[in-house]
């Protein structure tokens, strides 16, 4: 019932022209096969608009680039992704302005912490702490876009330039395949996709927000273990969407979904948008009184 919505969101999300992507795991039971397990590890993809506040899940049974490419085939504006190669392809499309996640590269460092503590921690307190120092003061004086573009500018690029001399001059000094080397790696490689974020003040610094979105579909692993069928994931994938853009549009899930699935069969067509969780408005309905 609620497909044709879902629909609805995802178009939404595209058309906002700013996105951020991940993915994560999401085992079905697949109970065609003659041999082996009578499972599948799929794959929820997900898609979220920061400015709007939006959240989408896409069920797929595979985690290549051709299983996202109906979301992000002939996609324009920006992307936040991580560093998968199969947002590699959509990331070089015209009019995509490819952005790196900066927890991801920090998180490289946390990892190195027990292969080499001087200089994963330099990098952490050094570089990694002051950019996000600079974030947190962005929102605590509740500064505006062009605001937060200017501080960026001025305060976070002297630090990140640094940052990259500081890597070019570190990477040589340390052992290939190590965990400091791939996290020295991973920064250099990534670096200019990593800095985009201070062009902009409406870009994040980090996918933080929807890693946080996807704790729900990893808290279900553990809960109900799998969907029973690909359509399962599917369906899915559709009440995770409404969900996660309920809290994050501050709308009680189950108050909207009781609302919506009243009224939704008799919904004009043509005004299904209307029903979106932030277009929504719940409908006034007088209980019968019986004397």
């Amino acid at each position: 019932v609620l497909e044709p919505l879902w629909h609805l969101l995802l178009k939404e999300i595209v058309q906002s022209r700013l996105m951020s992507c991940d993915e994560t795991r999401y085992r079905v039971l697949y109970n065609t096969k003659k041999k082996g397990k009578k499972s599948h590890i799929g794959w929820m993809w997900s898609c979220y608009s920061p400015i709007q506040g939006l959240v989408c899940f896409l069920y797929q049974k595979g985690r290549g680039k051709k299983d996202i490419s109906a979301v992000l085939q002939g996609y324009k504006g920006h992307l936040m992704t991580d560093a998968y190669v199969a947002y590699n392809k959509y990331g070089k499309q015209t009019g995509v302005n490819h952005q790196r996640c900066m927890s991801h590269a920090r998180r490289y460092y946390l990892y190195a912490l027990g292969n080499d503590a001087a200089r994963a921690n330099y990098a952490l307190d050094n570089f990694f702490g002051p950019l996000y120092g600079i974030e947190q003061e962005c929102k605590l004086l509740n500064l505006d876009f062009d605001a937060i573009t200017e501080k960026r500018q001025s305060e976070a690029l002297p630090i990140l330039e640094s940052m990259r001399k500081w890597l070019e001059t570190e990477l040589p000094k340390t052992t290939p395949r190590t965990p400091i080397y791939k996290a020295i790696a991973y920064t250099l490689n990534n670096y200019s996709a990593l800095v985009k974020y201070t062009e902009d003040g409406m870009l994040s610094i980090d996918n933080n927000i929807l890693e946080g979105q996807i704790r729900s579909i990893a808290l279900g692993r553990v809960n109900h273990l799998f969907a029973g069928s690909h359509r399962g994931g599917e369906l899915a994938a559709i009440i995770y969407s409404f969900m996660a853009t309920c809290k994050l549009q501050k709308i009680d899930p189950a108050k909207w979904l009781d609302d919506v699935l009243r009224r939704i069969t008799d919904h004009p067509k043509d005004k299904l948008i209307e029903l979106l969780p932030q277009f929504w408005k719940p409908q006034c309905v007088e209980k019968n009184k019986t004397g």
